[in-house]
């Protein structure tokens, strides 16, 4: 099947253009190659591009981009890549679960950051979880975020698990969640850390790289005029912070070079602090920033709690979750997640079908590999989860026929894609 995605959009502020053609056919594994004649940066979208069209998909399918066009003046970083994964979707006649084309490259993250550079923040919109009329401040309430640069379309920040996803798409509408809440989406409001930072132009930008290593993002520092702004994830928690790096999160995390060749803070205030500009500490101020540096990370602040303490099935995947080399359990958005530096299971899940949560309270999600996903997905316990399913997560519903054998092998498997060479050692040691 050969089809060509053309990315064509245009608003008063911005406008984008990609052509990518795609030649798609049956394979055993997935399989990519690039035979259009285009720059090594837009070879690398559209290699990454097939690579996100295919995550999470039942079959597999040999992908080749035989053709990519592009403009000087409306092709930016992103659009070959979501044209490219999008020429898949259209060829392969699906509708993806993730509606989105996100990227998490460090190399795409730091040219969309060089692109960004030199302009100024508009508008800054969030995602936040409310429950009984109450939202929890900051990083502790925060589902998604959108930052709108001048002429530049809104790039929406996505965690998942240590991964920090963009995404060149507008914000989503406020929805409802029946007994679980809501989630309302609008402008950022003081005295978020987000919103203090409207206004300001931005003037260098640094990828972090977490645990995963250089093959994705894990956050930003976003050197702005009036003060550096840190944003990420971590073990599927959202980390703000004003300044530098937060001392709780360092160890996880890496520092690249600034992309337009700033000096590091280093625990220091950054140079444009320094440099005493009389509105640098005043409009920090007004947004609760004034002196040292701020920061929301995760707390033990309320989410609704959407299992029961007593639940036997929750007690028999514990058992089995927390006998792994230092797991450990907490609660995250209102579920249990076992997790060593990085979760590996959670209990209990949701499918969006329509604009609608459907809960699946007794069941555990796992990170398998692809193909092993993929034959799980052809059976009606197994699920596709919201908001994780686009990083190869599955969930698979516990009912009485469940065999615990192989809830202990989906949790070893996960467990070994997320803990580390050493933990998996020490793993393997226990059978020798």
């Amino acid at each position: 099947m050969t089809t060509t995605y053309r990315l064509r959009r245009q608003t008063s502020r911005t406008s984008r253009f990609a052509a990518v053609t795609v030649e798609v056919e049956p394979s055993s594994v997935p399989e990519v190659e690039v035979t259009a004649a285009v720059t090594a940066a837009h070879r690398r979208e559209a290699d990454l591009g097939v690579r996100w069209a295919l995550r999470g998909l039942p079959a597999a399918a040999k992908v080749t981009v035989t053709d990519v066009l592009t403009t000087e003046v409306d092709t930016a970083t992103g659009d070959v890549h979501e044209a490219t994964a999008r020429a898949v979707w259209q060829a392969l006649g699906i509708e993806h679960p993730t509606p989105y084309a996100g990227f998490s490259d460090p190399r795409m993250v730091a040219s969309w950051l060089d692109d960004m550079a030199g302009r100024r923040l508009e508008t800054v919109t969030e995602a936040r979880h409310w429950y009984g009329r109450r939202c929890e401040p900051d990083a502790t309430s925060l589902l998604h975020a959108w930052l709108c640069f001048e002429s530049a379309p809104p790039i929406g920040l996505h965690g998942s698990g240590d991964q920090l996803i963009l995404a060149k798409e507008d914000p989503y509408r406020s929805y409802d969640m029946g007994e679980h809440g809501e989630t309302r989406v609008g402008p950022a409001l003081r005295p978020g850390i987000l919103s203090g930072f409207v206004g300001a132009g931005l003037v260098d930008g640094a990828v972090i790289i977490g645990p995963d290593g250089d093959l994705s993002c894990a956050g930003l520092v976003l050197r702005f005029d009036i003060g550096d702004l840190v944003v990420g994830t971590l073990g599927d928690e959202w980390v703000l912070a004003v300044g530098s790096i937060p001392t709780a999160v360092a160890p996880y995390w890496t520092m690249q070079p600034f992309v337009r060749g700033s000096s590091s803070v280093d625990g220091r205030e950054s140079a444009v602090r320094r440099s005493g500009a009389a509105n640098t500490h005043s409009r920090a101020g007004d947004a609760g920033h004034r002196g040292a540096a701020r920061m929301w990370l995760p707390s033990d602040m309320p989410h609704p709690i959407m299992f029961d303490e007593a639940d036997p099935v929750l007690g028999r995947v514990r058992t089995l979750a927390l006998a792994f080399p230092d797991a450990a359990e907490k609660v995250s958005h209102g579920r249990p997640a076992f997790f060593t530096t990085k979760v590996f299971a959670y209990y209990g899940g949701s499918v969006k079908v329509d604009g609608v949560y459907h809960q699946h309270d007794q069941s555990v999600m796992v990170l398998v590999d692809p193909e092993e996903r993929a034959a799980l997905l052809t059976e009606e316990r197994c699920f596709v989860p919201a908001y994780l399913g686009a990083s190869g997560w599955v969930g698979v519903d516990l009912t009485d026929d469940t065999s615990w054998d192989e809830v202990g092998e989906l949790l070893d498997a996960s467990y070994r894609l997320t803990a580390g060479a050493r933990r998996i050692a020490r793993l393997d040691s226990r059978g020798s």
